[in-house]
């Protein structure tokens, strides 16, 4: 066969050989995607059972002070709006019952993946973040930290939230210049994410509701993303510590066991 013509064939081959793997690459990206994406409304059906949850604890009080009021009070008009309550927390109390049931999930999907790589899949959306709130953002992370068994899509959302949460923080304290610092770490046999902020802070009285559903000091926000984070966070058994300076500073350290 003409050596001329077996180089055409092989070049040719080599090309739609080529070509197939681009487009398996491709496949393989949008799948990831759509993968990710599920796990993002996955965590959303996992919270709920939890809002829920304590959403009932908040409505039991209400309901036993309705019953020591109306048993204390004479009037009869207050008797009557008082019955009127408790008749609608227990209608509302039976609704959340029926759909912590229905949403109660427990399944969670992990892969190989490397917090590193989740945070520098996430710089368009920090660019974004620089570009339009007037915030810089620095990246350092350990480059010893391996891979683990995480849900990206739930790490991606928790990353994401507690930066937005930094950014409300930043704007409710109206300077020129933000600052959030993101680092990893590896030490001993845990590893690390740290994301620090130059926001308004939290003062020490209000630490401990952060991560109470729909808490929040920023007018407009619908107080979820923290109450999310916590499930995230369960669903990894990491912890996370925060500190925080009111009027200078917020710390959130997450602690992931190196596996």
């Amino acid at each position: 066969m003409n050596p001329e013509k077996n180089l055409e064939n092989e070049s040719i081959s080599k090309k739609k050989l080529e070509e197939e793997l681009l487009k398996a690459r491709k496949e393989i990206d949008e799948l990831k995607k759509d993968l990710y994406e599920l796990e993002k409304k996955e965590i959303v059906v996992e919270i709920l059972p939890v809002l829920f949850h304590k959403l009932k604890n908040k409505l039991t009080p209400i309901l036993g002070y309705c019953q020591i009021l109306y048993k204390k009070t004479e009037d009869n008009f207050f008797k009557e709006k008082l019955k009127k309550i408790e008749r609608s927390t227990n209608n509302l109390t039976h609704l959340i019952n029926i759909l912590r049931e229905y949403f109660n999930n427990d399944t969670i999907i992990k892969q190989r993946g490397n917090l590193n790589n989740i945070i520098y899949g996430l710089e368009d959306y920090f660019a974004n973040i620089e570009k339009t709130n007037n915030i810089k953002i620095y990246i350092d992370t350990d480059k010893k930290i391996l891979d683990d068994f995480l849900s990206v899509g739930q790490i991606e959302t928790l990353i994401t939230n507690i930066i937005n949460n930094s950014i409300n923080a930043i704007r409710a304290k109206h300077i020129q210049h933000g600052v959030i610092n993101i680092k990893t770490e590896l030490k001993e046999n845990m590893y690390k994410l740290i994301v620090r902020d130059n926001g308004i802070g939290i003062s020490k009285e209000n630490i401990f509701d952060i991560w109470t559903p729909f808490y929040s000091d920023f007018p407009g926000n619908h107080g979820i993303g923290l109450s999310i984070c916590e499930k995230i966070l369960e669903n990894h058994r990491a912890v996370c510590s925060v500190n925080s300076v009111q009027g200078e500073h917020t710390v959130f350290e997450i602690i992931f066991k190196d596996r």
